[in-house]
């Protein structure tokens, strides 16, 4: 799988591509929101097809939030399976589930086979 992942911590960024690689995954990982956002569009309104299989997205980012990004995926790419993995709250977690009830959430810390689990249940 083509997996984006959008996470702002270096050493969970570095884990997540070592281990999906491992997995025989195809990572591609971003630190902040707007360099994930440059690559997934073509140009401001236009998105570019098939870019991922699966994102994964911290919700605490540095200059546009996981929240926001999540967003611009949901209308631009509808069908695009998304996987939250954030430190955040219980209750900001639900509130999220509540507005994208298609999203996975994974609450950090997790395990790798949890990680896993999810990437299986959200392509099949």
């Amino acid at each position: 799988m083509k997996i984006g992942i959008l996470e702002d911590d270096s050493a969970i960024r570095g884990i997540l591509r070592e281990m999906l690689e491992h997995a025989g995954h195809t990572p591609a990982v971003y630190e902040n929101g707007w360099d994930f956002l440059l690559d997934i569009f073509e140009d401001e309104h236009t998105p570019k097809p098939g870019v991922f299989d699966v994102v994964l997205i911290d919700l605490v980012l540095p200059s546009i939030s996981g929240a926001e990004v999540l967003n611009t995926i949901a209308n631009a790419y509808p069908s695009l399976p998304v996987i939250i993995i954030s430190a955040s709250s219980n209750e900001y977690l639900a509130s999220i589930k509540r507005r994208y009830p298609h999203v996975k959430i994974l609450q950090k810390p997790f395990r790798f086979h949890e990680l896993l689990d999810n990437l299986t249940q959200v392509v099949s």
